[in-house]
């Protein structure tokens, strides 16, 4: 065996020099053109290194990755998730259905689920109001984005009076909802996409209680109880 051959530094800066002046060549044929011009011999795949170090040293720095902070509540209750989806158009009358859902964090089950036609802040507020009443608990914390229905004076002071701290997420930064937005693609998929025609009637009868909020009720209580 033989010991690999390490250029001199003579040899280094001409090798280097003809790779700042002919970068258009490939590898093999600098190597070609080393061997027969200047007597250096240096493989093409070290020509190859050579030449993507001095690219890389040419090019900014990449911006550093995001850090994403991963997170889940330890009981449930402690926090609720809630957003609107808005991609059912019902059939019959061509006009967007706004698909409302609270999400416990701990849990991922439904809360509360439905549908409205002309949602505001009074509806996020009659929503959790009914999720109350159905568990008869006070989350300790919701997050929502930074729709109108969930902003205005009416909504913060619901919340202070209960004594619930209202977060928003940050503008632009979707991640933040992003078990609720997941679930959305399930409903999607799962509910909304067995019905060939989308009638706001048959939705809501269905919605609630039958099957989506249903399941995510059962899932709820298994893993409330210790379960799962």
């Amino acid at each position: 065996m033989r010991k690999r051959r390490t250029l001199t530094p003579a040899e280094r800066k001409k090798v280097s020099a003809i790779i700042t002046e002919k970068s258009y060549l490939g590898p093999q044929r600098m190597a070609w053109d080393l061997q027969n011009g200047d007597q250096i011999t240096i493989s093409p795949s070290a020509l190859k290194r050579m030449k993507r170090k001095r690219r890389e040293a040419l090019l900014p720095p990449r911006p550093p990755l995001p850090l994403w902070r991963f997170y889940q509540r330890h009981h449930t209750h402690s926090l609720w998730h809630g957003d609107f989806m808005e991609k059912v158009t019902l059939t019959d009358i061509d006009q967007t259905a706004y698909h409302l859902a609270l999400q416990d964090d701990y849990s991922r089950g439904y809360v509360f689920c439905d549908l409205f036609l002309n949602p505001d802040a009074r509806t996020t507020i009659r929503a959790m109001i009914a999720a109350m009443r159905t568990w008869r608990v006070i989350p300790k914390a919701v997050v929502f984005d930074n729709g109108s229905p969930f902003k205005g004076r009416l909504l913060s002071a619901f919340c202070d009076q209960l004594g619930i701290r209202l977060i928003h997420a940050s503008v632009h930064h979707p991640q933040t909802n992003g078990k609720l937005e997941r679930a959305f693609r399930d409903d999607m998929r799962d509910f909304y996409r067995r019905y060939d025609e989308w009638l706001f009637d048959d939705l809501r009868k269905d919605l609630p209680a039958q099957n989506l909020a249903l399941s995510g009720r059962r899932r709820f209580l298994r893993r409330a109880n210790g379960l799962v």
